[in-house]
């Protein structure tokens, strides 16, 4: 019988949007399957085939994340060794953290930065924290703070400021698609007469969608905000350009170039 992932998140996080480790459950309570289930489910694992590759490999952040756990239930202030997408190397920075959230099977750390005046809520990939320092060095979580309101206003993980209505036409040939799948808790589908569907979403910033709605290529077209108009456009200007600056023949020649690793 082929099992789960091991390496993906679930291997060693929390339920996405809970900060409490699930209770364990005793062998006494444990429910047991009939016979007839497990012949009929060692049957079904051969057809069925679950992938093994997770965007990121968390058995070895285990402890880690133990402690970012910890730290979460006790309102314990941590240090964490973070490598920034940017930068060249780790540092070292103190965070009050809030919860652990999975987003399409990667796992991020919610925290707020002590360092900002206002309460400034910041996201941090798990995969990128090296080291965790717990501290007894104790915070005042937000009374006012609702996480699955909180991560509503996006589209993903990005969070703005803003309350940004988008309105997107997706053509008859991608329409079964979308309306096939629920992308957001704000998302309002409409159905045209021509077979396309009109869709509807209320989000806090545009950095995920945009790059979203780009994937479906000529098959969905955004009818508002003007300004998400524009970015889109030149996000498709700036991409024919550098099509139009490679050739066939300079790609093949960068790439017998290309030095082995």
């Amino acid at each position: 019988m082929r099992s789960w992932p091991s390496n993906s998140a679930a291997a060693c996080s929390p339920t996405p949007h809970s900060a409490t480790p699930p209770a364990k459950r005793s062998e006494k309570s444990e429910p047991r399957s009939p016979p007839g289930a497990l012949k009929y489910l060692d049957k079904l694992t051969e057809h069925i085939y679950i992938s093994d590759l997770a965007p990121a490999a968390y058995t070895s952040k285990c402890d880690l994340i133990d402690d970012l756990r910890t730290a979460i239930e006790d309102k314990r202030a941590v240090h964490i060794l973070y490598q920034s997408e940017h930068a060249t190397e780790p540092a070292f920075r103190d965070v009050y953290p809030l919860a652990l959230i999975d987003r399409s099977r990667v796992l991020y750390l919610i925290a707020i930065d002590p360092r900002s005046d206002t309460v400034s809520i910041k996201h941090y990939k798990v995969i990128r924290i090296e080291d965790v320092e717990l501290t007894n060095i104790t915070f005042q979580r937000p009374a006012d703070f609702d996480l699955t309101a909180y991560l509503d206003a996006s589209f993903g993980i990005y969070q703005g400021d803003d309350d940004i209505l988008i309105k997107v036409r997706f053509s008859p040939k991608v329409a079964r698609y979308v309306l096939e799948t629920r992308k957001h808790q704000s998302e309002r589908l409409t159905k045209q007469r021509d077979g396309s569907v009109l869709a509807e979403y209320r989000l806090s910033s545009t950095k995920e969608f945009a790059s979203w709605v780009l994937g479906f290529g000529p098959e969905a077209i955004v009818l508002a905000p003007e300004s998400l108009r524009e970015e889109i456009v030149m996000g498709l200007e700036s991409s024919l350009a550098t099509y139009s600056r490679t050739t066939a023949s300079t790609r093949l020649n960068d790439f017998h170039e290309r030095p082995q690793r």
